[in-house]
């Protein structure tokens, strides 16, 4: 450890912290644009510079180690005619009319530093040209205008997602980013993990999906897990008036450190866009008619009672929605009760944007099996096996489960198949009877992860009136049968070595 001064405080910091993280542990910002916590120190912006007695010049503090004894001067008049100079470049090389820009008001770092410099105009005219904009890619829209050419989609692109597809191309004013040297983004090398628009300090990259939505600074922010295969990546989710903005990568999660995949960055996004169900649903006459939620569950349990049954739920649900699930079609008499599954699973989304596979925890022999969010989970539960649906009475429980395509053939067998799901889909076509199912963002609930990590996914939506959460539903059909759930699922957990 060393001891030095920032501004008149006295620091203890460990030997070889740059001065920018030692001063901000201490409770000191200093601006900074290209400057990223999780990326090597670059040392580009020249905004972070601070003035070091004993050294005559201005020094960049994300790259300037810690030395016992260091006095250090963030704001003095020599540092801010410095950082305003080079706001006023930055302003001046490209188009940064901050009216015209989506990432505005709160969420663009190159502002707010010019307002922190109290900057209230350009001492620079503008001599910008139109540079291009590359909307090719199927989820982001990347503006050269807004770029300061920072590199830090750069140097995610290599250090955090090991990609390499985001490079700068020429020098001096004519120097852009590109992808492979010159190819459209959406043709490129990238595997849209969108590591670059979480680290993007402007509106150069940007959303498809939350463009105009918002800012951050007025959304409701929830810490969550990503439900879209077993290996539980932590993840923020960003909503305002109910409705989903974004997700992004929470960068203190151990087991993908802010690191996303395709699916749990964009599509799980995309899922949310769907067309909803919100009422139940019976079949008369070939035509699907809507029916109260008491008609539709006494519908269920007369069936249960007087056919041979199944009952089948998506294992991308809670652990407590699968657990409740268990013991209400066990004590309805089901022969049959699993949970979905295919033979396949494509972690190779995953693993591409995960430099070291070992992050995951999970032993290669998992890879390939199971893979949904909770098929741990499903498995320590028995809730797997040989099923058939034909003759059936079937309850399946799909919820916003979208890789079903493989279960439609055989359950359109069962004499009379009861779909539970968030929207319409095949299987939906095919069903007798249909219940509106909560998705992903309105749903809280426990999940095992591949690697046994026991993890909870937070609910960040309310859901549309008349739609009830996984447990409620499951337990209001539980009450009408006469049946007690009991919710102790920890005690069979702990029971087996996972």
């Amino acid at each position: 450890m060393v001891n030095i001064t920032v501004d008149g405080l006295k620091i203890e910091a460990q030997e070889g912290t740059s001065v920018i993280r030692a001063a901000q542990k201490a409770g000191i910002e200093i601006p900074h644009l290209c400057e990223f916590e999780h990326l090597t120190p670059h040392g580009g912006c020249r905004i972070c510079v601070v003035e070091i007695e004993g050294i005559s010049t201005l020094q960049t503090s994300c790259t300037y180690p810690v030395q016992e004894g260091m006095v250090v001067h963030t704001n003095t008049e020599k540092v801010q005619k410095s950082r305003k100079f080079v706001l006023s470049l930055l302003f001046g090389e490209r188009n940064h009319f901050c009216m015209y820009c989506p990432a505005t008001n709160g969420d663009c770092e190159l502002q707010t530093a010019a307002y922190k410099a109290e900057m209230d105009h350009w001492p620079i005219q503008p001599s910008w040209e139109q540079f291009p904009v590359d909307s090719s890619h199927p989820w982001l829209v990347w503006d050269q205008n807004r770029c300061i050419l920072c590199q830090r989609c750069v140097r995610a692109c290599t250090e955090l997602s090991g990609q390499h597809t985001i490079v700068p191309m020429n020098r001096g004013a004519d120097m852009i980013l590109t992808t492979d040297n010159g190819i459209p983004w959406g043709e490129s090398s990238c595997v849209k993990c969108g590591t670059c628009l979480q680290v993007c300090p402007t509106g150069a990259i940007m959303d498809k999906h939350s463009l105009y939505m918002g800012n951050d600074a007025v959304a409701d922010v929830t810490k969550s897990i990503c439900v879209e295969c077993g290996l539980g990546c932590a993840t923020t989710v960003y909503a305002r008036s109910n409705q989903l903005m974004k997700v992004f990568g929470d960068w203190d999660g151990e087991i993908n450190q802010g690191v996303l995949c395709e699916k749990g960055r964009f599509k799980a996004v995309e899922k949310i866009g769907k067309p909803r169900l919100k009422t139940p649903l019976i079949r008369k006459n070939g035509k699907l008619e809507p029916i109260s939620w008491e008609e539709a569950i006494q519908i269920i349990v007369k069936r249960f009672r007087k056919q041979p049954s199944m009952g089948m739920i998506s294992a991308r649900l809670s652990i407590e929605a699968l657990y409740t699930f268990k013991q209400l079609f066990q004590a309805l008499g089901c022969e049959m009760i699993v949970s979905t599954e295919e033979s396949g699973n494509d972690y190779h989304e995953v693993l591409a944007v995960i430099d070291d596979p070992k992050q995951a925890v999970v032993s290669p022999d998992m890879f390939g099996k199971r893979g949904k969010a909770n098929s741990h989970a499903a498995k320590v539960f028995g809730l797997t096996g040989e099923w058939k649906a034909d003759g059936r009475v079937v309850f399946a429980a799909i919820g916003d489960d979208s890789d079903i395509d493989h279960l439609i053939d055989p359950l359109s067998q069962a004499d009379f198949l009861i779909v539970h799901s968030s929207c319409n889909s095949r299987l939906t076509d095919a069903a007798d009877l249909i219940l509106p199912a909560t998705n992903w963002t309105e749903e809280s609930g426990h999940y095992l992860s591949l690697s046994g990590q026991l993890q909870k996914a937070q609910a960040s939506l309310t859901p549309p009136s008349g739609i009830y959460e996984n447990v409620e539903m499951l337990s209001l059909i539980a009450k009408s049968a006469g049946v007690t759930v009991v919710m102790d699922w920890q005690k069979e957990l702990a029971s087996i070595q996972v």
